[in-house]
């Protein structure tokens, strides 16, 4: 899942911002890019599958990864642009850090997804009705309020309801294994299917 977030990357922000691609080649990597957007729903499925360990550590060593990388990127993108760095807006705005840390799409849900691990891992220890009742409840809201009903609850899917929902069916996904490995083929479609809806 690392390896697709990455390539997806590379080619959203890299070879589709190039002008010079042809009809053709555009066409390959619209393809290309559209195979691979289920990066995040596989990085989440994984997620639930092994579970979190919450310790404040964690965050904290993920809010300085993105504090890390956000003064990184704002040195490196003026560099690579030819123009000059802004040092004091850079370090000394807090307006500027904290824009970046919750402006881009992934931090938030996932930090509020860490947050929230102690109470999804609970889902984890009920028994097997319980815990099937609270998949069809999490599914229904997320289908049909979510996207069919656009609710405001999950109807983009970059948000922290999706999120929870993707690592709760990583739980499914471990818990019933052994089920699911006799209809792996079938299972894989549907995988693929949803997440491309959601």
């Amino acid at each position: 899942s690392m390896f697709l977030i990455l390539f997806w990357h590379g080619i959203h922000h890299g070879f589709l911002q190039n002008d010079n691609l042809s009809s053709f080649g555009i066409n390959v990597f619209n393809l290309i890019h559209w195979c691979c957007f289920w990066h995040v729903n596989a990085f989440l499925l994984i997620s639930g599958y092994f579970g979190f360990k919450f310790k404040w550590k964690s965050c904290i060593n993920f809010f300085m990864y993105v504090l890390f990388y956000h003064i990184l990127l704002n040195i490196l993108i003026p560099l690579c642009q030819g123009e000059s760095v802004n040092l004091d807006a850079l370090l000394y705005s807090p307006y500027t850090f904290f824009h970046g840390f919750l402006g881009w799409w992934f931090v938030k849900p996932y930090l509020f997804l860490m947050l929230l691990s102690p109470i999804l891992e609970l889902i984890r220890k009920v028994q097997n009705m319980q815990f099937l009742l609270i998949v069809v409840l999490l599914t229904l809201l997320n289908l049909f309020i979510g996207f069919v009903c656009k609710g405001g609850y999950n109807d983009n899917g970059f948000c922290v309801e999706h999120f929870c929902y993707m690592y709760v069916i990583g739980m499914l996904i471990n818990r019933y294994e052994d089920k699911l490995s006799k209809y792996s083929a079938t299972f894989i479609y549907l995988f693929i299917v949803n997440t491309i809806i959601l």
